[in-house]
């Protein structure tokens, strides 16, 4: 499992580098974790709020 410190680091490069593992970005809001989840589902990128 691979962690992003925040959703904007998680471009092409990063997944392609990391493509067999699990990737998580770490969100400093919960609205944040709300607005970028629509973009990063379809690459099967998960995106966690604050608090878990």
């Amino acid at each position: 499992m691979v962690y992003a410190p925040v959703p904007e680091a998680v471009g092409h490069k990063v997944v392609r580098k990391y493509q067999a593992k699990k990737i998580v970005a770490l969100a400093r809001w919960r609205v944040e974790a709300e607005r970028y989840k629509p973009y990063l589902a379809p690459y099967d990128i998960s995106i966690m709020p604050p608090g878990g």
